[in-house]
């Protein structure tokens, strides 16, 4: 049932936990296992980083960021990024949480004030993740940092997600391809912290306005496929692992060791990957 609306958040979305305290939604609001997401799940069912409620325009949706485990929406798991509506309930490990909006309706998004960067709807970007074990120490957060840093240095918008993950695009329109891959490859080139690791995707992402002022949202499966990737690269302890799109549109297929044909999880088939650096 709605919370108490004596103590729901007037005129924002919310979340409603299990123990019935409400989380207030206007940004991303992300679900995980550990301290630092908005919404920390004390399941050993949950990924570190599980999934993410993200405002895009006029709609709320839900994205698992190629969980363990998965996400579920109304009992049913999620492949792909999906829109929320007034009462879905989200399953993350074994834990239930209550989407709403104010009464009960997303007809007051669409009056709600959005940030100055437009809409762009779907676009070809580059999608890199990079992300270290946390917590960290001080060189693993300079690492975090100092590929944030160079990702904006090279024309993405590039912003922590939460700890020490980074997300950064590349809208193909806006950037040079040739900036783009020397960015990848000094990552690179540089050492990486014990356990830390990167992945590169091109694909068909939905950009929209983000939580703030300049900032870009971006959705979509080719989103989430990026951080299988990532996942992968932790898995396999490859430093970065690029898609067969990424390798091929920057002109790294050559350079780059081929790992064969995977299974990426939330992706049907199997894909040819690259990777590039030393042992991670």
């Amino acid at each position: 049932m709605p919370p108490n609306p004596e103590i729901a958040p007037v005129g924002v979305a919310w979340i409603e936990l299990p123990d019935k305290s409400i989380r207030p939604v206007s940004g991303d609001c992300y679900f995980g296992r550990i301290a630092g997401n908005e919404i920390v799940v004390p399941d050993t069912k949950t990924s570190r980083r599980h999934a993410v409620v993200q405002r895009q325009g006029s709609h709320f949706m839900l994205v698992d960021l190629g969980s363990t485990n998965g996400t579920r929406l109304n009992d049913r798991r999620v492949f792909k990024p999906a829109q929320l509506k007034d009462g879905d309930v989200i399953g993350v490990g074994g834990l239930r949480y209550v989407f709403h909006l104010p009464g009960g309706s997303a007809e007051f998004l669409t009056s709600q004030p959005l940030p100055t960067t437009a809409a762009v709807g779907i676009t070809p970007c580059w999608v890199l993740v990079a992300s270290a074990p946390e917590p960290g120490d001080a060189a693993t957060a300079a690492w975090v940092d100092g590929v944030a840093r160079e990702a904006a240095d090279a024309g993405a918008k590039a912003r922590r997600i939460r700890g020490a993950m980074v997300l950064a695009h590349w809208r193909e329109a806006l950037a040079d391809a040739a900036v783009v891959r020397a960015l990848v490859e000094a990552v690179a080139r540089r050492p990486f912290p014990a356990g830390a690791h990167a992945a590169l995707h091109h694909g068909h992402v939905r950009v929209g306005p983000g939580s703030a002022h300049a900032e870009e949202t971006i959705l979509g499966s080719d989103v989430t496929f990026a951080h299988s990737l990532a996942a992968m690269a932790r898995e396999l302890r490859v430093p970065v692992v690029l898609s067969e799109a990424a390798a091929r549109t920057l002109g790294l297929a050559s350079v780059a060791a081929p790992l064969g044909p995977r299974t990426v999880k939330g992706s049907a088939g199997e894909h040819p990957l690259f990777s590039l650096g030393g042992p991670g």
